[in-house]
């Protein structure tokens, strides 16, 4: 008998076999994780991905202030024909003493002789 026909050969398992099999298999099968903890899991990566994006939403929270507190402040500027101050830059209204806002207008502009 060659090594190929050794495999093809049908052996019969010994007896109670299958018995020893099941109760080696029992207790890793109860130990894995079934379809009942699917929800949990999928709960806690959607709790997970709130948070992360609730924390950078109010790290953002700061910058979005400044971004509409310079928008109402752009928009409520004159109109583009209005004298330019300082040469090519004007500045506009800060409610901090240490931050500095500056419209730069374009050089040409400032170039063009004023009526």
């Amino acid at each position: 008998m060659t090594e190929l026909e050794a495999w093809r050969e049908w052996l019969e398992p010994p007896a109670g076999g299958l018995a020893r099999l099941q109760r080696e298999i029992a207790p890793r099968h109860d130990a894995m994780p079934t379809l009942r903890s699917l929800p949990t899991l999928v709960a806690a990566v959607v709790l997970a991905g709130f948070a992360l994006g609730l924390r950078q939403y109010i790290r953002s929270a700061p910058q979005r202030a400044f971004e509409r507190s310079l928008q109402a402040a752009l928009t409520a500027l004159p109109a583009q024909d209005a004298v330019v101050e300082r040469g090519i830059a004007r500045e506009l209204p800060s409610s901090r003493a240490d931050v500095r806002i500056v419209l730069l207008a374009p050089a040409a502009a400032s170039a063009a002789p004023q009526p």
